[in-house]
């Protein structure tokens, strides 16, 4: 049966795009990425195709991410993209156009937002309502912010980081940062560059943040089973440490090189890029009214996002901090899941509507 009344949720990250359908309980991940012909502007490929073309292709295919720190920083190609996964996840016509809600970040300006609203009218919505991505996220992760408790969160997308202190349904305190894992990740690769002169691919650096573990340095153990896990990885027995042997392309030579990195060296590094993280927890912190800092320090921390998921970062938080840090159920689907939820409840949750 042809259904009149559609109704979609939006999460349109720097790194991912999450798209969820209610009626049909369809979910759409795919990495927000295209892949262009510099010269003519063709899209030859989106999503996962395009992210497994990166640095793999000639030099006059571009990779391009349309989103950048979590707004659109390209409209054509933003629309391009939102209109091939909107295809993929159902039909659109001018009969069932569909209600869209979209989380963005709380720093977005109202001159983004209307982009964004714009974007997603020409794409066929119906209707677009826009909500503060701290909400969403809030209530992906089953906390109650509508109780008179204050809840901190934290958010690590691919180009954003936010933490918020919700109580009572309203957003009252709120930090963000211009920092996500796609800077991790360039931190990793620059470091092979600054002391070893070697380029290393894309693909293993993101292999290196998320599946190695370096946080938890202490436990050799625990780290080479992981390390053991990565079939791409190369371990060497360096004395009392562990080490990777990493191939790259020599920056002097343009050769094929292979240099060998310790776990504790690439600790440094992951923790290095950590720090205005932990910077951005404690400024918050000073800002908590004296009334909810009791459910803050009991409560802890509430962590989603994709970048959240870099191995043993809350224990590694929770140790910088002071403060118990907990990782979300799913957490890089918290916001597209407690979208649904709003959208389904419409009116209880109108007060947080932006549009």
């Amino acid at each position: 049966m042809l259904n009149l009344k559609q109704r979609i949720v939006l999460d349109f990250g720097t790194e991912n795009t999450r798209l969820y359908v209610l009626d049909t309980e369809k979910l759409i991940i795919e990495p927000t990425v295209l892949t262009v012909a510099e010269e003519t502007g063709t899209v030859l490929a989106m999503g996962l195709e395009a992210k497994q073309m990166i640095g793999r292709t000639p030099h006059d295919i571009i990779s391009v991410k349309p989103v950048n720190r979590g707004i659109v920083a390209d409209y054509n190609l933003g629309f391009i993209y939102l209109k091939y996964l909107f295809n993929k996840a159902t039909k659109i016509s001018w009969l069932t156009k569909p209600e869209v809600l979209v989380s963005m970040p709380t720093s977005s300006s109202q001159v983004e937002k209307k982009i964004i609203a714009s974007m997603l009218k020409d794409v066929g919505a119906r209707i677009v309502h826009i909500v503060e991505q701290p909400i969403t996220a809030s209530i992906g992760a089953k906390i109650p912010i509508a109780e008179p408790i204050g809840s901190l969160i934290l958010d690590i997308g691919g180009g954003k980081t936010q933490i918020s202190l919700i109580s009572m349904g309203n957003i009252i305190s709120y930090r963000h940062l211009d920092w996500g894992g796609n800077d991790l990740t360039e931190d990793i690769r620059l470091y092979f560059q600054d002391n070893f002169n070697l380029l290393i691919g894309y693909h293993l650096a993101e292999t290196l943040k998320l599946q190695t573990g370096f946080l938890e340095s202490k436990n050799l153990r625990r780290v080479k089973q992981r390390l053991l896990k990565q079939k791409r990885l190369e371990i060497v027995e360096t004395g009392d440490d562990l080490g990777i042997r990493i191939s790259g392309r020599d920056l002097v030579t343009n050769l094929p090189q292979k240099v060998v990195v310790t776990n504790k060296q690439l600790s440094l590094v992951i923790q290095k890029s950590l720090k205005p993280v932990i910077h951005l927890i404690n400024n918050i912190m000073q800002d908590i009214p004296p009334e909810l800092i009791n459910d803050v320090i009991d409560k802890g921390v509430v962590m989603t996002g994709g970048g959240s998921l870099l191995s043993y970062l809350p224990e590694y938080l929770t140790r910088s901090i002071g403060l118990p840090c907990y990782l979300a159920e799913e957490p890089e689907t918290r916001i597209i899941y407690g979208s649904a939820k709003m959208l389904e409840n419409l009116e209880l949750f109108r007060y947080t509507l932006k549009l």
